[in-house]
This record gives structure tokens, sequence and C-alpha cells, in this order.
């Protein structure tokens, strides 16, 4: 922690001594959750599981940004963010807002032309105080596998990964289902075996998908499935 701290001071030092720092945006961030299965070496975290696993404690992760002047001092947000999100809200405060539309249609840049779909939202309002998240859903891989899907406060998670990283992906017979809004820590969440969360069967046949879906349908259109 200790030298941790020395780097982050000193690339705070260099930005001083270069006249940028308040002209700079700062993002602390990392890109998983805590390597806790090399413990007392690895990290630590409160949720449950850590890097390699669907768990909360292998995605969720802090992330301290820095923009004087633009980004309220202090303040904590606890919406939907992805390091996705990244790219198009940092294009977008450098002046351009509309590089996700850009580039799906194809841009130029130089020589070549990019034509690709970004996954990341702008999250430019939410980041200056101005408005919500964008995103309302997260999408949970581990290496090529989709294990769990976050869709608001409720997370659906088709694997179980009972002794971490290393050990085996099983596939539940039952989708494990919590709500990480209430249950951060998916104590509720955790699977008795490969038979799923079960305690959950009634709420998810009758309620789950009228909630996941509500205010998806575009303006004036009506949701069909």
């Amino acid at each position: 922690m200790s030298q941790l701290d020395d780097i982050v001071g000193s690339v705070m030092q260099k930005l001083n001594d270069l006249g940028v720092a308040n002209d700079t945006i700062l993002v602390f961030s990392t890109d998983n959750g805590a390597e806790n299965f090399t413990w007392p070496d690895g990290g630590q975290t409160p949720f449950a599981g850590g890097k390699g696993t669907a768990l909360e404690g292998g995605f969720r992760v802090p992330a301290i940004v820095r923009w004087p002047g633009k980004m309220p001092a202090g303040k904590v947000e606890n919406s939907i963010m992805s390091g996705l999100d990244w790219f198009p809200t940092l294009v977008a405060a450098a002046g351009n807002d509309n590089i996700i539309d850009e580039l799906k249609k194809g841009k130029q840049i130089g020589d070549r032309t990019y034509k690709v779909h970004l996954d990341g939202y702008n999250q430019a309002d939410l980041n200056t105080g101005k408005g919500p998240s964008k995103r309302n859903e997260i999408f949970y891989f581990t290496e090529s596998t989709l294990s769990a899907v976050r869709i608001g406060d409720y997370k659906y998670r088709f694997t179980d990964q009972p002794n971490g990283w290393l050990g085996a992906t099983e596939k539940v017979d039952w989708p494990i289902l919590t709500n990480v809004r209430l249950d951060p820590y998916e104590r509720t969440g955790l699977s008795n075996g490969k038979s799923g969360s079960l305690a959950y069967y009634n709420w998810f046949v009758f309620e789950f998908w009228r909630f996941a879906f509500a205010g998806r349908v575009p303006d004036g259109g009506v949701a069909r499935w």
C-alpha cells in the first residue's frame, strides 16, 4: 500500500510540475477484483469470490476519479458503470461526444477507417453530476464463458465456482438469482450445489422479467416476447 501511494503521488507531482494537474482527468481503478486465492500475499475483498469468478468479488472494483472544476469533489456514486464506459466517456471529455455512433458507421482516423461497435456508454453526465448512469446492465464473463448478467438491481448467474478461479466452473441446473442492491455480498444467492438458488424460484418465475425489461422499450413501443 505504501508503494502504491508513492507511485500515485509521483504521478500527481509530475502533473503539478507540468502545470496540467487541474486540466487532467485522473482515474484510479483496476481491471478485476482482488486476487485472494494466494492469501495473505494476494488482495482482500469484502465481497464473495475474487479474481476470475463471476461473483461480485471478481468484478466489483473501486474507481476514484479527479477532474477539478468538472466533477463534484467528495461525491460517492453507486450507479452501475463499467470499465468499457471509460473510452467513450474520456473521448467525450476531449470534445467528441458522438464517437460511439461515428465508429459504428465507420470513422477514418489518419489513413485507416475503423468500423466497430463499442459496448461502452458515454458516462459524462454521471461523472459530472448532471444525470443518471446510462448503463442498466453488466455482462460477467469468466474467460470466454458468459457466467452472469446483471439487470438493474438483479444479478442472474449461470455458473458456480465453489473453489474459485483455479477450480472447476460448473453450470447450475437453475440460475442463481440475487438482488445485489439489497445483498451485495451475495449471501442469499449462493447456490447449494448444482441445484442453484431455488429460494428465489417463485419470485423469478412471476416477477423477474417484468422488472428486467421495464423501461427498456422505446417511447411509444410495445414490448413483445
